[in-house]
């Protein structure tokens, strides 16, 4: 096999060198999917329901862009102040039309903000719905596993009763 310098080319040499071992590890039967596991647990759902993670990042994003705004807005209406004060009125002018313009992007960004607030606590409550739901759904598993424990054992108490019943009757006949 010659060398490639072209990078997609060892990309090929590598699959073509360790496809077999891939491939082995991609198809192994230790790795269970997520589906058919006996018992869901909150870990789980934590790794499966990452979007609840995304909207509080969208809700710290819009809150980031809503204060960076609010600090424009504050810097351009300052710029124009003093430039009033150096009795430049052109240059006033231009950084009102700026604050202006940037006071429009607050109200969208605001309310953008809000509502990705509304969505962070919307996913949130349903996160902890599905958290409680899956602890109340394995607490009946255990009662379930228990009630089944205590009739097997019940019925091993059963027939060996009965079994000592049997070899009474027959002792005693």
């Amino acid at each position: 096999m010659f060398r490639h310098t072209a990078p997609w080319s060892r990309a090929l040499i590598t699959s073509e060198r360790y496809g077999s071992r891939m491939s082995k590890r991609r198809h192994s039967s230790t790795t269970v999917p997520f589906w058919s596991t006996s018992m869901i647990t909150s870990r789980t759902v934590c790794t499966r329901f990452s979007s609840a993670r995304r909207r509080s990042a969208e809700e710290t994003r819009t809150k980031r862009l809503v204060d960076e705004n609010a600090a424009e807005v504050a810097k351009y209406d300052d710029l124009a102040r003093k430039a009033l004060a150096a009795g430049n009125e052109d240059d006033a002018r231009t950084f009102l039309a700026k604050k202006q313009q940037l006071d429009a992007r607050s109200a969208s960004l605001r309310e953008s903000y809000e509502a990705a607030c509304a969505n962070a606590a919307k996913m949130r409550q349903m996160y902890d719905k599905l958290v409680s739901d899956i602890e109340e759904l394995n607490s009946r598993r255990e009662a379930v596993k228990a009630k089944v424990a205590v009739a097997r054992t019940q019925d091993r108490v059963n027939s060996i009763a009965s079994g000592a019943d049997k070899a009474a009757d027959a002792m005693g006949e």
